[in-house]
């Protein structure tokens, strides 16, 4: 009976997980500009994340809130994974 709830957790999923960006495409700019909006981070800053492939972008969010941002940074050409 006390296996039953740790089973549960783990059918449902991971609580936290981090949004990787594995390579920003064909054009970098709105890759660059998305990473801005989701990070909060300065121009300058969110292009070395952009740069520095793959790299974190966000870590220990909601699978929901990295769907959104996942879709943010696909919209503009990005290669994302959710871990």
């Amino acid at each position: 009976a006390a296996a039953a709830p740790a089973e549960e957790e783990a059918a449902k999923g991971p609580t936290e997980v981090s949004l990787i960006l594995k390579s920003f495409g064909a054009s970098k700019v709105p890759v660059i500009k998305a990473v801005q909006a989701i990070t909060g981070l300065g121009l300058i800053d969110a292009k070395k994340l952009v740069d520095a492939c793959p790299s974190p972008v966000k870590e220990h969010i909601s699978p929901v809130e990295a769907e959104e941002h996942k879709k943010a940074l696909v919209a503009a050409g990005a290669e994302v994974e959710i871990k």
